[in-house]
């Protein structure tokens, strides 16, 4: 026999305390008038038993009517309803958007938004404390991780998606990588006539052009099937900042011995650096798992020459630093490295300290609004077999990131790495390539720097064009043939839209 789940729950067994009824005043008008009766009725549903037919009417509700008075009560509702059938996974999310909720609705205004808003937030609360215990942990477990990033505009349709997922989960995935954002808005995905891609966000936020709250809405359903969701960010491509900001970034030109406007955004410049703490706080409000910062855009030997970077390098070291000084007059197109003079190295170790620190203070501002986040790092292969290029090209210290605070390094490649011996063996055989040994040699000195196989992400690119595609070519019980254990495996794939 098995037991109705709340028996089960200790402290958390009591059962959730529904508010009573509203009533809605003669001054509300009919359309909330009728909201207020049918909350009452689903209500009357949860008294009566019959939770998952109240379920049915509040996701109505909710999603008919996303600004109504009452929505804080609809999802209290709702939760109880999920509670009271089983479905604590489902509950716990709706508790949490609550209080996610009432945080934003009280920074902008001096009360909540639903007449009773301040209760739902507290008997939220009271319910995430009992049934936390019971769901630790949610999702996760011992597994390793089986990751898969893509653009939150190119989900199936939302009908398909509890399918899709299920999906997923059942060829080993543990966790989706989604696109925080859009990155470049100058060239259409359809091709030359077409309007250009939307520039903006993938969640709910004050601080950006929301395309759509994809994510926002995926991370119940995501948990609900037992899969993390992380977000991937590039710090310095954001297309929906304007210009006129200010917060562009500055590059030298050592042949024409002058400054030009970077394309990308200036992580040195104050206001940039409150914007980011801003929004990422946002986006950690959303029930995210963890954060991925992306090593596209790096900020190679030209970049990062912004008066708020030299300013500090001067306060640092009390040098006054001249660009002109700073790399050789030969030909940028000789095979052999410059010869950098020692101010160089000097602005290039103080460049990759800086980002990483920037960084750090941006994952402590989203752990302040959700402790148990985790975050990745990536790091081009050169940072691992050719530090001094790396940190040249890249502005990437692998050492500095190993003591950095990240949860996670990730390298990627645009071919799949070899990983012969990567348990320890001599290279798998006689005839394996060259390429085959570097790449598990590669494998090898990462987990020896980072210290251990769990903190480690390798990638491997996809092929197919769409995500149905996809599903077909996601073998990860195969792709970690000759793995070390607990390596995380990430695969990448920016894919086209569902027709």
């Amino acid at each position: 026999m098995v037991l109705p789940a709340c028996l089960l729950l200790a402290d958390g067994c009591a059962r959730p305390r529904l508010p009573e009824p509203p009533t809605a005043p003669p001054s509300l008008s009919l359309s909330h008038q009728a909201q207020s009766r049918l909350l009452k009725d689903a209500q009357e549903h949860l008294t009566q038993g019959r939770p998952r037919t109240a379920a049915r009417l509040l996701g109505t509700l909710l999603d008919s009517y996303p600004d109504s008075p009452f929505h804080l009560e609809m999802r209290l509702a709702l939760a109880q309803a999920h509670e009271e059938s089983g479905d604590l996974h489902a509950a716990v999310e709706q508790y949490r958007r609550i209080i996610r909720t009432s945080r934003r609705t009280s920074r902008r205004t001096s009360r909540l938004d639903a007449p009773d808003g301040g209760n739902a937030a507290k008997e939220a609360a009271r319910r995430l404390v009992a049934l936390g215990p019971t769901l630790e942990p949610v999702r996760g477990g011992s597994e390793s991780l089986n990751a898969l990033q893509i653009s939150p505009g190119h989900l199936p349709p939302r009908t398909e998606i509890p399918q899709w997922l299920r999906s997923l989960r059942q060829t080993g995935m543990t966790t989706l990588v989604l696109e925080m954002g859009s990155r470049s808005s100058g060239a259409s995905p359809q091709g030359r006539g077409q309007p250009p891609a939307p520039a903006g966000v993938y969640f709910r936020t004050n601080r950006a052009t929301v395309i759509d709250d994809a994510i926002d809405r995926l991370i119940p359903l995501a948990h609900q099937h037992g899969l993390a969701v992380h977000a991937v960010v590039t710090l310095r491509q954001m297309d929906w900042l304007k210009p006129a900001l200010g917060w562009a970034d500055r590059t030298y030109d050592p042949v024409e011995r002058q400054f030009r406007r970077s394309a990308e955004l200036d992580l040195f410049h104050p206001g940039f650096q409150v914007y980011l703490t801003r929004l990422l706080t946002d986006l950690a409000e959303t029930g995210i798992d963890g954060l991925v910062f992306r090593a596209d855009a790096p900020m190679g030997p030209t970049q990062g020459f912004s008066p708020y970077a030299l300013d500090r390098f001067q306060d640092s070291f009390g040098i006054q630093l001249d660009p002109s000084e700073l790399f050789p007059v030969a030909s940028r197109k000789q095979s052999v490295r410059p010869q950098y003079p020692p101010e160089f190295w000097r602005w290039a170790g103080w460049k990759a300290r800086e980002r990483l620190k920037v960084m750090e203070r941006l994952a402590q501002a989203m752990r302040r609004q959700s402790p148990k986040l985790k975050f990745a790092i990536e790091v081009h292969p050169e940072a691992i077999h050719d530090p001094v290029e790396a940190l040249v090209w890249y502005g990437e210290d692998l050492l500095e990131v190993k003591h950095g605070g990240f949860d996670y390094v990730i390298v990627r490649t645009d071919k799949p790495l070899a990983t012969h011996t990567l348990d320890g063996g001599e290279p798998g055989t006689p005839t394996a390539s060259a390429r085959d040994q570097a790449g598990a040699g590669l494998m090898t000195r990462l987990i020896e720097v980072v210290g251990d196989p769990k903190r480690v992400w390798v990638t491997k690119p996809l092929l197919s064009a769409n995500l149905t595609a996809i599903s077909h070519e996601l073998d990860p019980q195969g792709d970690r043939a000759g793995l070390a254990k607990g390596i995380g495996l990430l695969y990448m794939k920016r894919v086209a839209p569902v027709p």
